[in-house]
C-alpha cells in the first residue's frame, strides 16, 4: 500500500517516496497548446498548489536535467509529443506558503532572503555579467541591495537566464 502525500508539496519528494498521486502532468501539453501569455491556476487552500507548481518546476527546469529524467516515467506526459521539452527551459521557482509575518519589515527580510538564495542556486550566470550587472547580482545575492534591487531582482534574474541560456518564450515549441 503507497502512503498518502499529506502535507507534501515536493513533486520530487513524492515520486521518490512512491505516494499516490494524481496525475495532472497532462496540463503540461495543455500549456505548451495554449496561446496565453499567462496562466493564473486560482485553487482553494489546501488543494494542491505547491504541488502543483513543484510538478511543474520539475518538468521544465534546465538546471534538473540530469536528476530528474526518471520523474515523469509512466505519467501522461510522457506520452505526449511535449515530453521531449523535459527540463529544457530556465525557472524560477518561488514558494511564498512559509512566508509568514504579521509586519512589512519581517516580511521585507524573508523575501529578501529567498530571493538571494534563489540567486546563490543561479550563481552561474554570473558569468556573462557585465561589471555594473556582477554588482547587482552580489548586492542581492549577499541579501544588502535596496529596496529597487529587490523590486527588481526576478525581472534582472529572468533576463540574465535568458541571455545565459538564450531561451525565451519564442523558443517554445507550440
Amino acid at each position: 500500500m503507497k502512503p498518502l502525500p499529506i502535507g507534501k508539496s515536493d513533486f520530487k519528494k513524492l515520486i521518490e517516496e512512491e505516494c499516490y498521486y494524481v496525475d495532472k502532468t497532462q496540463v503540461i501539453e495543455e500549456l505548451f497548446k495554449s496561446k496565453a501569455e499567462v496562466v493564473l491556476f486560482p485553487r482553494p487552500r489546501r488543494f494542491g498548489k505547491s504541488l502543483f507548481m513543484s510538478m511543474l518546476d520539475n518538468f521544465f527546469d534546465i538546471d534538473k536535467k540530469e536528476e530528474n529524467k526518471y520523474l515523469f516515467d509512466g505519467l501522461n506526459i510522457s506520452k505526449s509529443p511535449y515530453y521531449k521539452e523535459l527540463n529544457s527551459y530556465p525557472t524560477i521557482y518561488l514558494n511564498f506558503k512559509d512566508m509568514k509575518s504579521d509586519n512589512f519589515k519581517s516580511a521585507f527580510y524573508m523575501f529578501k532572503n529567498m530571493i538571494a538564495e534563489l540567486y546563490r542556486n543561479k550563481i552561474y550566470v554570473f558569468e556573462i555579467l557585465d561589471e555594473e550587472d556582477k554588482e547587482k547580482f552580489k548586492r542581492i545575492k549577499g541579501e544588502q541591495g535596496t529596496e529597487d534591487d529587490y523590486k527588481n531582482s526576478l525581472k534582472y534574474l529572468s533576463t540574465w537566464l535568458e541571455r545565459y541560456h538564450k531561451k525565451t518564450s519564442n523558443n517554445i515549441n507550440r
